[in-house]
């Protein structure tokens, strides 16, 4: 028997198409005698990956999708993760935005994240995740095939040994996501019910944030108590409990360090420039940039400077210009949120002393002498990335 096709796209193609006649089949079959395999891989950390049979992988595909269509009406707009038309940009842009519009009186916000999230989700006989799912309008039959499936027979690779999960799901699994955004539908009720309050969420990432350091003080002792009859808690090394000001609105900051930017969703955002990316991210950004440049300057030996310099200003073009911003993640951040024309001369300087250094072959600000941004742009008519996007101008 030839393998059934795994495509993501033939799958949804087919579930979209024969949905009812797909979930009649999976209520008939014998869950018990399909077993899958685990194995540990690495991803942004280890975790433990799981190789299903076809059959349970079009199954479970089926239902995602079902279980998609039933819970979407019902999830609040302050929800942005895995849903269509919406991304964790969305999240920073509003935050962004809710800064701005507060002029310089200061902000509480609360940065909270969920110790391994999907992976503590319960999954026993009287788990919450079975009467949420019944909540939601799930049918029972529906929700003893989910059962079956999150709770399927696995084994080790390389092992025979079978043992069925009684906690997490499965990283990859087609269900992870309605379930992630499903199951923490109580703490989205409860903070949207504080009057004054923004709140958004993207997946186990989430940030409130009150004009008044007494709500924000009192929502932030209600969040343990919110997860724990769900079998989570906070990621505490991620936690901040933060008082968000600009210059010249400082606050009182009994329990909360006050800070003129928050780090959210791998994005800074300052309170009076908006979002930039964060040191880190922009000095490894940097660097491979400069791995590149190297790499084109030693293709053409024995040029002169001029040669070197007018290549280099193409390549660099080339690098952050339409067709090839998309291939690095951290400059596609950058070029959707970034709005601060201070942030983008930053990274022009940078981006011009490393065609200086490289073309003049010596050290700056030595190199600047020879070939200063201004003489980049005047004399090999260079684009730096800032000017290439418009950051300087409408936008």
């Amino acid at each position: 028997m030839q393998p059934f096709p795994r495509s993501r796209d033939f799958l949804r193609q087919i579930a979209h198409s024969d949905s009812s006649r797909i979930l009649d089949w999976i209520r008939t079959l014998p869950f018990a005698s399909w077993t899958s395999e685990i194995y540990r891989a690495t991803l942004d950390k280890d975790r433990d990956l799981v190789r299903l049979p076809d059959s349970i992988y079009l199954a479970e595909k089926a239902l995602a999708l079902d279980l998609e269509s039933r819970i979407e009406p019902r999830l609040p707009d302050a929800l942005c993760s895995f849903r269509k038309g919406r991304s964790a940009e969305e999240v920073i842009r509003d935050f962004a935005s809710l800064g701005a519009a507060h002029g310089k009186a200061p902000l509480f916000v609360l940065r909270r994240d969920v110790e391994n999230y999907t992976d503590s989700i319960p999954l026993g006989d009287h788990a919450p995740l079975w009467r949420l799912l019944a909540d939601f309008g799930v049918p029972e039959r529906d929700v003893e095939a989910i059962r079956t499936l999150l709770r399927a027979p696995v084994r080790a690779r390389g092992s025979d040994r079978e043992f069925s999960r009684s906690v997490g799901i499965s990283t990859g699994s087609s269900l992870t996501p309605p379930i992630a955004n499903l199951y923490l539908n109580s703490l989205d009720l409860a903070a949207l019910g504080v009057p004054g309050a923004f709140y958004r969420r993207y997946g186990d990432d989430f940030v409130f944030a009150h004009s008044e350091k007494e709500v924000a003080a009192s929502f932030a002792a209600r969040i343990p108590g919110i997860l724990k009859p769900l079998g989570l808690r906070e990621k505490t090394e991620k936690s901040a409990d933060l008082a968000w000001t600009s210059r010249g609105g400082p606050a009182s900051t009994a329990r909360f360090e006050e800070r003129q930017y928050v780090d959210l969703l791998g994005i800074r955002v300052h309170r009076s420039r908006g979002p930039r990316l964060p040191p880190k991210k922009m000095k490894a950004l940097l660097e491979r940039f400069r791995l590149r440049m190297r790499i084109v300057r030693d293709e053409v030996p024995n040029e002169s400077s001029d040669s070197r310099a007018y290549r280099l200003c193409r390549a660099a073009e080339t690098q952050f210009g339409p067709g090839q911003f998309g291939q690095d993640p951290s400059f596609r951040r950058m070029r959707a949120l970034c709005t601060d024309p201070g942030a983008w001369r930053e990274f022009d300087r940078e981006v011009c002393g490393t065609i200086a250094l490289l073309a003049a072959d010596r050290p700056l600000p030595y190199a600047f002498r020879d070939y200063s941004p201004r003489d980049l742009i005047r004399r090999f008519g260079f684009r730096p990335p800032g000017h290439l996007w418009g950051a300087y101008g409408s936008r």
